[in-house]
């Protein structure tokens, strides 16, 4: 388990006035996956979340998607916001928009992920078999998604799901400040785990080989 001087001092630097985004992220998913009772070797949130849905699976428990850990990109925006509204009260100034929020027809509205809400292959086999309009109801719209072509009867052109405000959200590229290191972030650990699946197939491979030549 995580110290809590430790936690203290990860806390300790939402205070400080000039801290950076990359500290204030190291810290705050370090506070995170205390909050969700991770090992302490564990530091990146996303591979936990997964951990705690597989573990939750085995179990035959019904998962509750709430409760598992955020994904890495949402958390970063969160505590972006969390350390802004601590420096408005310490009175520090600073612009919103650098810290998980942005401006929408004058209004402040939170950033909630700079990802899609799932991967491009499994937003593709989604789709509604509304039959009297996509109404609250509509599969579509419950996991945010418009209709598309693929959705039985609207085939996304008759009804008013067409366009989505999660989606519009997400992608938003001229009011959201994107920090490009965030996103590489996210590509280096998709990138690890991939370089990991390929090499665990590969020795896989070089074992059943080894067997047949023994079985000849």
């Amino acid at each position: 388990m995580f110290e809590k001087q430790d936690l203290i001092q990860c806390a300790e630097v939402f205070k400080k006035s000039d801290s950076t985004q990359q500290e204030v992220i190291t810290n705050g998913i370090r506070f995170l996956l205390s909050m969700y009772g991770a090992p302490i070797k564990t530091t990146c949130l996303d591979k936990y979340r997964y951990a705690c849905f597989v573990k939750n699976t085995k179990n035959k428990k019904q998962v509750q998607l709430a409760c598992l850990p955020p994904t890495s990109v949402t958390a970063h925006q969160h505590l972006f916001r969390v350390y802004y509204q601590v420096q408005v009260w310490l009175g520090y100034q600073l612009d919103p928009t650098d810290w998980g929020w942005k401006l929408v027809n004058n209004i402040l509205e939170p950033v909630q992920t700079l990802l899609p809400p799932a991967p491009e292959k499994l937003l593709n086999i989604i789709f509604c078999n509304c039959k009297k309009g996509c109404s609250a109801k509509c599969g579509c719209k419950k996991v945010g998604l418009s209709c598309s072509l693929a959705c039985t009867n609207c085939q996304g052109r008759s009804c008013s799901s067409i366009e989505s405000q999660t989606m519009e959200d997400s992608f938003d590229s001229d009011e959201v400040s994107c920090d490009t290191s965030l996103l590489t972030q996210f590509t280096c650990i998709q990138n690890e785990d991939e370089e990991e699946a390929g090499e665990e197939e590969q020795e896989e491979d070089q074992e059943e080989e080894q067997e047949f030549e023994t079985y000849e």
